[in-house]
């Protein structure tokens, strides 16, 4: 015999709205309609909302698998980088420029979450190019230069399509775009690439299909 259902299905999110709230806000909050809210609890389209007053926002099973769905597709994509990478270095475990390639990301990655620092290359924090010079020197024993213009023309010159995990890869971020390479993150697959970002002070991984990087993106460089 089935388990019986009608005690999760009588569940109901009840909001309590508080001072400053609309129903735009709220709707945006529990990913409902503005119409929905409205019918759930025969609001007229003139009547204002009190702070104090109690809304029905719908099943609480709904929004719960709303809520696990995003953290599932973040964790599925991140899944999908690591077990790639996993993957592709128990594959080629004799070939140098691969493990070198997994390495790269390894290391780059223990520092997911570090602050930003402008000017700052040590644990202590990071600016984009410390980061980047630290990663590289940890994991290859490269040095290369240390301001993201220089790392520009630092190693073998590879187009967008060609980028392989581990690669740098250069971005003109700057304003008015002038032409000239300003930040740099390193690529992990998966159309992402980790970097310490100004924007969200730390250490991130983003997509290369966000519309402000995809229009920035100047070139990659292969460090061997």
């Amino acid at each position: 015999k089935e388990p019986s259902t009608k005690k999760s299905e009588d569940k109901k999110v009840v909001y309590t709205v508080k001072r400053g709230d609309t129903l735009k806000k709220i709707a945006h909050k529990y990913k409902i309609s503005i119409a929905k809210i409205r019918k759930l609890n025969n609001l007229k389209r003139h009547k204002k909302l009190h702070r104090g007053m109690k809304l029905v926002l719908g099943d609480i099973n709904t929004h719960s698998k709303h809520r696990k769905s995003k953290r599932g597709k973040r964790r599925d994509s991140n899944h999908r980088i690591n077990n790639a990478l996993a993957t592709l270095n128990s594959r080629n475990s004799n070939n140098s420029a691969t493990h070198g390639a997994y390495k790269v990301i390894q290391i780059a990655k223990r520092y997911l979450g570090k602050r930003y620092v402008w000017g700052g290359e040590s644990t202590r924090g990071f600016d984009c190019s410390g980061f980047t010079q630290y990663v590289m020197r940890k994991s290859k024993g490269a040095h290369i230069p240390r301001v993201s213009r220089k790392q520009a023309y630092y190693g073998r010159y590879i187009t967008r399509s060609h980028l392989k995990p581990g690669d740098l890869i250069f971005f003109d971020t700057s304003h008015r775009r002038r032409g000239y390479v300003n930040h740099v993150g390193i690529y992990i697959g998966n159309n992402k690439f980790i970097h310490a970002s100004s924007a969200r002070h730390r250490v991130v991984i983003t997509s290369l299909n966000t519309p402000f990087y995809r229009s920035r993106f100047k070139w990659g460089r292969r460090v061997n």
